[in-house]
């Protein structure tokens, strides 16, 4: 590898810094490109900021937790500095990261909002959908609404564009665009009507980085279940597909009628997910994960690692690059899975009722009188073969799982995922911010000089396999 830096800093005018973390983080700041082997560094940091994350702080919420109920969707900004909930009470609330201090709560959906996502180049702005049919664009400094449309149908899912002038929703069977114009003035547009109608309800739509591609998540009728021995599998899963997305079909006037999106390049035809957080792309745009059946048996799954596009000529588009198997208990449990921002690692959210296997299981083994745990996070890591490299827990009474998580992701710090949130079914919310890994103390010239220990001892090992084949 080579050296990142020779000395003990590194400078940019009159700024000295000294540290792993900050270099991850001033370098991304400034907007500069990975030169090599800093890509590496900054996967390291995250994974080891990701494997020292312990005990988690619950949030200090407008309200008590018993009044908000559920925890529904959460959405960081593309800056890491804001984070954005929903919430059973109706409202969609907003805090600052890493302290976790509520900014303000958003009021007006008639009903529970499902979905959330901040405007990626513009942190004023979020979009959020309610299960009273209505979509909101907010103004998050002033908690104005600047934007509003009542569907048709409950709204499961909004997507901004990466250009940050498009929405997609889903509506029921519907996938519909909405070009709502600048958010700065006064204006309106309404949203284009069946762009896409489904033959069952859409749980999910996505953009992809580039904004070329868009997915779809339609939910499988019994017909599409898989089967063993005339015994049809009853686990929920939804049909996805990812298309290329033409700008041109934003814009398309409303008396144009319905049409088509284009060409399907991948389509995964079961996949155990409920909306949105089930399934992800990679920030680096190269791959997706989902959890999805095994070739061997339709009715076992295991968490994918696929391929967007092909790789080779015996490798296409949704080859399987990484898997990792997953029980039936848990596949059940799974409600999350989510990229970390180097794209090296991926985050399992767990929600566990009492009824759950995994749980049965647990008190079956629980000795004594101490609270048993169960893990309700797993991070893995591609790099080591998609195994888990960290977990964290919650404590288990006769009354259930302490934090049933609906929804959970990765703090996108600058440059590396350097931490967890996650929102539960009692309306908690939970931060693990990693502060105190070896990537905040360790200076440049040491993680060089560990680096060259370790290619030193790869290189040991490299010739003593050879000398013994000799």
């Amino acid at each position: 590898m080579r050296d990142v830096v020779m000395n003990d800093t590194f400078c940019w005018g009159d700024e000295r810094v000294a540290s792993v973390h900050e270099f991850v983080r001033d370098r991304e700041r400034r907007g500069k490109r990975m030169r090599d082997g800093e890509g590496q560094m900054q996967e390291w940091a995250e994974g080891v900021t990701l494997e020292g994350l312990t005990w988690g702080d619950y949030v200090a919420l407008d309200r008590n937790a018993g009044l908000v109920r559920s925890t529904i969707s959460l959405a960081f900004s593309a800056d890491g500095k804001l984070f954005a909930s929903t919430h059973g009470d109706h409202s969609v609330k907003i805090f600052s990261y890493p302290d976790g201090t509520q900014m303000r709560s958003l009021e007006g959906h008639p009903r529970t909002p499902w979905t959330v996502q901040f405007h990626p180049q513009d942190s004023t702005y979020l979009a959020s959908g309610c299960l009273g049919y209505e979509c909101r664009i907010w103004n998050v400094e002033t908690g104005a609404c600047l934007r509003k449309y009542k569907f048709g149908a409950s709204i499961s899912c909004v997507s901004f564009h990466p250009d940050g002038d498009i929405l997609a929703i889903t509506s029921g069977r519907k996938l519909l665009f909405w070009e709502f114009g600048p958010l700065s003035a006064r204006q309106d547009t309404l949203p284009l009507e069946d762009v896409h109608p489904a033959a069952n309800p859409y749980h999910m739509v996505a953009f992809h980085p580039s904004g070329s591609y868009i997915m779809t998540g339609e939910k499988n009728d019994a017909s599409e279940q898989g089967t063993v021995e005339g015994v049809q599998d009853s686990q929920f899963t939804l049909k996805l597909e990812i298309r290329r997305f033409q700008r041109s079909i934003a814009r398309l006037s409303r008396t144009t009628g319905p049409f088509e999106l284009g060409e399907i390049i991948l389509r995964v035809r079961r996949a155990v997910a409920y909306n949105d957080a089930g399934v992800h792309f990679s920030p680096c745009g190269r791959m997706l994960v989902a959890c999805i059946p095994t070739p061997e048996n339709p009715m076992k799954y295991h968490i994918a690692v696929m391929s967007l596009f092909a790789i080779a000529p015996n490798q296409p588009a949704g080859t399987i690059l990484f898997s990792g198997p997953i029980d039936q208990g848990r596949v059940h449990g799974l409600t999350n899975l989510k990229f970390s921002s180097t794209s090296s690692h991926i985050l399992a959210g767990f929600s566990f009722r009492r009824s759950n296997q995994v749980i049965a299981e647990i008190f079956a083994s629980a000795v004594g009188n101490t609270r048993p745990q169960v893990r309700v996070v797993d991070i893995y890591s591609l790099k080591k073969d998609l195994n888990v490299i960290h977990s964290l827990t919650a404590e288990v009474s006769l009354e259930g799982v302490e934090d049933e998580i609906n929804i959970a992701g990765f703090a996108p710090g600058f440059g590396v995922s350097d931490g967890i949130v996650y929102g539960t079914q009692k309306g908690r919310i939970r931060m693990f911010h990693g502060t105190s890994h070896e990537a905040y103390f360790m200076t440049l010239a040491e993680y060089c000089a560990k680096q060259r220990s370790i290619q030193a001892s790869l290189n040991d090992q490299e010739s003593n396999r050879a000398g013994r084949l000799e």
